[in-house]
């Protein structure tokens, strides 16, 4: 027994404390397999807008189709997002239907591979672990 009375021998956090957000917005090519991403410190649907404009730049002179889920900033501003690009089609999946899309199964990996079990001092050390597994293990 430990001084508080209780059996216990160590306690585990169900969580890490925060030291930061950002959010990671990434795209798969089917066909290739490459990993596009970028990180925003906020999110809403113009930075949906802002990293789809990244992938057309990215990607030029192919028609793009992007699989999304039912998340509204994905729907707000985007139809009219879409008809100034006709490159970009989009296909919504249905509600409760996310492990259809192939980018779920790479954030499980990131979720498994990169987050789980980590202890990231700061946002910028959390970026920089998020690149290297795209880059170096993102085909797991």
């Amino acid at each position: 027994m430990n001084e508080g009375g209780s059996n216990a021998l160590y306690r585990v956090p169900a969580k890490q404390k925060v030291k930061g957000l950002v959010d990671y917005f990434a795209a798969k090519n089917y066909h290739t397999g490459e990993i596009y991403y970028a990180f925003y410190d906020w999110k809403n649907a113009f930075v949906v807008i802002d990293f789809f404009e990244r992938l057309l730049k990215k990607i030029p002179n192919k028609i793009l189709y992007i699989v999304l889920d039912c998340w509204s900033a994905h729907k707000a501003v985007l139809k009219s997002f879409t008809a100034l690009n006709p490159r970009l089609k989009l296909i919504f999946l249905p509600t409760n239907a996310s492990w259809m899309n192939v980018i779920e199964q790479f954030f499980s990996h990131v979720e498994r591979f990169v987050l789980r079990n980590s202890n990231f001092q700061t946002v910028q050390e959390l970026m920089n672990a998020l690149s290297s597994f795209v880059t170096f293990g993102a085909s797991i």
